[in-house]
């Protein structure tokens, strides 16, 4: 008697193969859902860059959060802040890589939010052609230390 699973696999096991049709997502409710995920990584990104800019704000080496951020937005809060503007006080090379997609998530939900705002709109753009025209400049005879004749364009007023 062998593996049962090996029995199973053997076994012919009727099945009906049916194709299914593409529902737009739009009635699956997952347009809803997938614009609740971006809202909340954008609210959670520019947060992670909001802290990170508040670098400047702490001496480099600092072991205490500012009594000030923990006024302003509490205890827990404050020491997430702290820890990601210590971050951003690191090198690129040092500091963890969480900045960095923070900040390029943030840049593209907002870029990706304009286009889609603006996509209706027309583009308002006039082309302005130069024609070419011949160089004419007027020329001098000059000559040079030998006496030889060279042929100059006059400096332009």
């Amino acid at each position: 008697m062998g593996n049962w699973l090996d029995d199973v696999l053997r076994e012919e096991m009727p099945a009906d193969i049916v194709k299914a049709e593409p529902v737009p997502i739009e009635e699956t409710g997952g347009e809803v859902l997938v614009q609740r995920v971006v809202d909340q990584l954008f609210e959670e990104s520019t947060k992670v860059v909001a802290a990170a800019m508040r670098f400047a704000d702490i001496e480099v080496g600092a072991t205490e959060v500012p009594r000030a951020w923990v006024a302003e937005m509490g205890q827990e809060e404050a020491e997430k802040a702290f820890r990601i503007a210590q971050f951003a006080q690191m090198s690129k090379k040092e500091a963890p890589i969480g900045l960095e997609l923070a900040a390029r998530l943030a840049t593209g939900i907002t870029k990706s939010k304009m286009e889609r705002d603006n996509a209706d709109r027309p583009i308002n753009i006039a082309f302005v052609r130069f024609e070419r025209t011949e160089k004419s400049f007027p020329e001098v005879i000059v000559e040079d230390q030998d006496g030889k004749p060279k042929r100059k364009r006059k400096p332009r007023p």
